[in-house]
Formats: C-alpha cells, sequence, structure tokens
C-alpha cells in the first residue's frame, strides 16, 4: 500500500512539473540559493500529545461538551527564569472538531518534548472574568515572543462576528491566568489565519517607536485563500492591509488554497523563512477528489530582507500525511502546521515545526534550511 502511494505521489509531480515547464511558470529548483529540507521526521518517533475520550481533557470546556482532541500547535517560549523552556497552546476540541477551546502546556522540564497532560487548568480564560466569553471558543492558535518590548502574544480564530483573529497578550507566559485578551479583533473583515512577526525590531535606523508590527494573514471564510502581508501601529489594532504576497499556484501541488503558519523566522543572510499550509478539500461547496498526498501539507517559501520578492518556493510537500496518525483520525490525510521553534546557533538555520496529524495528535517534525554561498 505504501508503494502504491509513493508511485502514486511521484506521478503527480512530474506530472505538475511538466505542465510548469510547457506554461513557463518560475519554480524554485534544486539549483536555487534556498534548500529545505526534513532531518527529523518525526521526532521521539511518536506523537507528542495524542486525543483521550476517556476520560476526556475537560468534560465541559468545550461549549459544555467533552474536550477529547488536540489540534494546532503553536510554540511558545518561556522567560530563561521560567523552569520549563517554554509551551504549546494547543487546540482542545470535541470529537467533532468544533466547539474548540484553547490550552496552554508547559513542556516538562529537562525533557525532550514531553508536554503536561491537557485539562480544565490549561484551557486560556483571557477574557472579562465571569463572562460567557472568558474562555474563548476558537481555533487555531499562532504565537510569538517580541524580545524588544519583552511581550508574549497568541493569536486565534473565533468566530463571534465572522470568522477572525483575536490577539492575547502577557510578559508571564507561563502563567496562564496572566493572558489578557484585546478589545477587538485585528481585522474588520474575515480571515482564515494570521501569523504576527517584528521584522523592523532589529533595524536600527528605525526609531524605536516607529517600529510596527507585521502579519501574514490569510483573508477568507473558511479553509484559507492566498497569504497577504499586513502591519499595524504599536496598538496593534488598526491594521493595513499591503496585498497578496504568496497566491495560489493553478500548475503546481499547491493549486488549492493556502492558510499561514507559524510567524515567519528570519535567516542567517536576512531572508525570511514562511512555512505555509495547503488544504485540499476545495472549492469548499463541490470539493474535488483529494490529491495523493492528502487534504492538507506544508510548504514553504523564502522571502527577501524586505519581504518584497520571493525567492525560493517548494516545488513539492515539505511535509505530507505518510503515518497511521496522520492518514487516519478525525480528519483523514492531514498535516497542518501552526508552530515553529529555533534551534541550535541562529546560523545553523534549524527549526522544530509542530503540526497537527488527522486533527488526531501533535506531533514535531526538524527542518533545516540550507543557503548557497555560505551565507
Amino acid at each position: 500500500m505504501r508503494l502504491r502511494f509513493s508511485f502514486l505521489f511521484l506521478l503527480h509531480l512530474l506530472v505538475f512539473r511538466a505542465l510548469s515547464q510547457v506554461r513557463g511558470a518560475k519554480v524554485a529548483s534544486s539549483s536555487s540559493q534556498y534548500a529545505v529540507r526534513v532531518t527529523n521526521r518525526m521526532i521521539n518517533g511518536k506523537p507528542l500529545v495524542n486525543n483521550s475520550s476517556n476520560p476526556p481533557y475537560s468534560k465541559t470546556a468545550c461549549g459544555g461538551a467533552a474536550c477529547t482532541n488536540v489540534l494546532n500547535p503553536a510554540w511558545i517560549p518561556f522567560p530563561s527564569t521560567s523552569k520549563s523552556e517554554g509551551g504549546l497552546f494547543v487546540r482542545l476540541s470535541t470529537p467533532g472538531c468544533y466547539p474548540s477551546v484553547i490550552a496552554m502546556l508547559p513542556m516538562v522540564p529537562g525533557s525532550n518534548y514531553e508536554f503536561e497532560t491537557p485539562s480544565d487548568e490549561h484551557v486560556l480564560k483571557d477574557g472579562p472574568k465571569g463572562t460567557p466569553r472568558e474562555s474563548a471558543l476558537a481555533a487555531d492558535p499562532r504565537a510569538v515572543f517580541r524580545p524588544l518590548t519583552n511581550e508574549y502574544f497568541v493569536f486565534y480564530q473565533t468566530a463571534w462576528e465572522g470568522r477572525r483573529t483575536t490577539i492575547s497578550s502577557t510578559r508571564t507566559p507561563s502563567n496562564i491566568s496572566s493572558w489578557k485578551r484585546f478589545p477587538k479583533s485585528m481585522f474588520d473583515e474575515d480571515d482564515c489565519g494570521t501569523a504576527v512577526f517584528f521584522p523592523e525590531d532589529d533595524i536600527e535606523s528605525i526609531p524605536l517607536a516607529e517600529r510596527r508590527p507585521h502579519a501574514v494573514a490569510t483573508f477568507g471564510t473558511l479553509r484559507g485563500g492566498n497569504l497577504s502581508l499586513v502591519s499595524s501601529d504599536a496598538s496593534m489594532l488598526n491594521w493595513t492591509n499591503h496585498g497578496v504576497i504568496l497566491s495560489t499556484r493553478p500548475d503546481h501541488w499547491d493549486n488549492a488554497t493556502l492558510s499561514t503558519g507559524p510567524p515567519p523566522e528570519k535567516l542567517s543572510d536576512g531572508s525570511w523563512l514562511v512555512l505555509y499550509n495547503v488544504d485540499n478539500l476545495w472549492p469548499v461547496s463541490h470539493p474535488r477528489p483529494l490529491p495523493p498526498y492528502g487534504r492538507c501539507a506544508l510548504g514553504w517559501a523564502i522571502f527577501d530582507k524586505q519581504f518584497a520578492n520571493v525567492l525560493a518556493r517548494s516545488e513539492e510537500p515539505l511535509v505530507y500525511a505518510q503515518y497511521k496518525w496522520e492518514l487516519r483520525g478525525s480528519t483523514n490525510k492531514v498535516v497542518y502546521t501552526d508552530g515553529m521553534r529555533r534551534v541550535g546557533e541562529e546560523h545553523e538555520n534549524r527549526f522544530v515545526v509542530f503540526a497537527g496529524g488527522a486533527d488526531t495528535v501533535v506531533e514535531a517534525i526538524e527542518i533545516q534550511i540550507d543557503i548557497a554561498d555560505g551565507k
């Protein structure tokens, strides 16, 4: 069965590459200055966190129902004074994936990516105390630390006024009760996942007060679309859309719909790594048959220092469903990422990518970015 899957996947890619050559599309090739490769497909050789129905993680937190599923992991570092190096924001959900809430799982100190077991104590309650919105019914968390201001942020999807991203922040991330939700969502229109980052923070020529937060946003109501670059003033409440920076490619493997992955990471030469998700259950109303690599898979792109040009982009999925817990689960044939952590020295360009498999497990993958000419 695995051999047949591999053969079909290879055939699928060959067809796409042939079409690309015929239509004259520009494709990042193996001769590009950049190459992104998987160095450890499954850290620890198994999922980091699994679903649990007996007992559930919570009997009532998911909109009054039991939380059984774990998905959409996002890494958040902790201060050096903390016992733990960091934790994972995850989405806890019912077996059908909705309703769902956001929880934060600290990594066990001294462990190799072992995390605390989800419970009611881990559920994020960052809204007005004692109100129905104290804990948001939410999905798809992404998170980032801003050293310039010593602030930590998590951003997640709510459905109170359409599907929109809301931000929560703190200076003490390991204290789950310290997180406070912003007074309004990022945008006045629907988005399907947004990742905030701070590309101007280390540009000394820009005055401190004028260093703008940025984000990669996926405008749309469900499953994604194209990726856009947005920026805000210091309040992070007023965002300006600068337009699409990464689009679906009709003649490539990522020809369905895109959604942003984790916050972009700066590489050793000043360029930016962007991971993105592709969802092939598209169009929503009448989906096409899934390709051999499944429903959701990971892609990558490298942007220049100004985030103005794509320097390289994946010709094929970086990661797609292969393991049994990725091929079969609450949503079959899915690998979907919301989190990434830099490991090793900055010049090594190594990262651990946290992903959900089949909306059933949380897993970790290590990747390496090779840059030609030793840059």
